[in-house]
């Protein structure tokens, strides 16, 4: 007869940061233990864990999802590792933005020369590198962040709630809206929103690098797009409230989706955790 499968909890040990270091394969910096207690939770730091044998680490969702994973030890910010050189490289790729408000001229050479075919392809394709660069790097540097302040506990509320106007006004962009045709250009307002909403809530250097860059470039569009609407005397219809309604059902579903499931496995970071 075989033995009875034990269902007793591992062992747990006491292990706090200076004997977790010594157990990487490699050099780097660790100033705090993450634990992440559900998948799309925010990891939480921590000064010491309890360790499950073969398990991994108590209050780590992987260290008890069943299938004998576990925590891998791994230093965040191991020598070398181009973080913040990606996250640079993808506010500039993404800087194509910035073509009407610095560089009309050579905006309108390059269409002339190469065709607006050609503009409309290459305009796309550097904005998605852009964009893929900024979330993998600034989710990369989050994990050993340079603090410049701490925010209080209350912003992070404030910008959940702050963002919702944000996405309105984004998707105030479909043609009709009262909103577009009062306010010209709705989607840089809700930008300028939305980086003034994240800059309140976060404290760190990247926060500081991803969010003033996206609010100034977001002022300087909104000013610029104004100058030409005033030099080219753009006239826009009063718009219709259903599209509106649109907009703001629209933009209220995209806020919530994006808030309560994509922020947390995107960044980490759940709005409402």
């Amino acid at each position: 007869m075989p033995p009875a499968r034990s269902t007793a909890e591992p062992a747990a040990e006491l292990v706090d940061l200076r004997t977790l270091t010594r157990r990487f394969a490699r050099a780097g910096r660790l100033e705090a233990i993450l634990l992440r207690p559900a998948q799309r939770a925010a990891a939480q730091p921590v000064s010491e864990a309890r360790a499950l044998a073969g398990r991994g680490l108590a209050g780590d969702h992987r260290a008890v999802c069943g299938r004998g994973a576990r925590r891998r030890c791994a230093p965040h910010n191991p020598p070398g590792e181009p973080r913040m050189t990606a996250l640079i490289l993808g506010l500039l790729f993404f800087s194509t933005h910035s073509a009407r408000i610095f560089a009309e001229d050579n905006r309108a050479q390059y269409i002339a020369h190469y065709g607006r075919a050609k503009w409309k392809l290459a305009y796309p394709l550097a904005s998605a590198i852009g964009l893929g660069l900024i979330v993998w790097g600034y989710g990369a540097v989050r994990l050993d962040p340079l603090v410049l302040w701490a925010p209080a506990t209350w912003t992070r509320h404030l910008a959940a709630v702050l963002t919702l106007p944000a996405f309105i006004l984004i998707a105030a962009y479909v043609p009709g809206t009262r909103l577009r045709a009062k306010l010209g250009h709705p989607v840089v307002i809700g930008v300028q929103l939305w980086a003034v909403a994240h800059l309140l809530a976060n404290g760190a250097l990247a926060d500081l690098l991803v969010f003033g860059c996206f609010l100034v470039w977001a002022i300087a569009s909104f000013v610029a797009a104004r100058r030409r609407d005033g030099a080219q005397r753009v006239v826009r219809g009063d718009g219709a409230l259903g599209w509106d309604a649109v907009a703001v059902g629209g933009g209220a579903g995209v806020w919530f989706v994006f808030a309560r499931h994509l922020h947390g496995v995107l960044f980490g970071v759940v709005p409402f955790g």
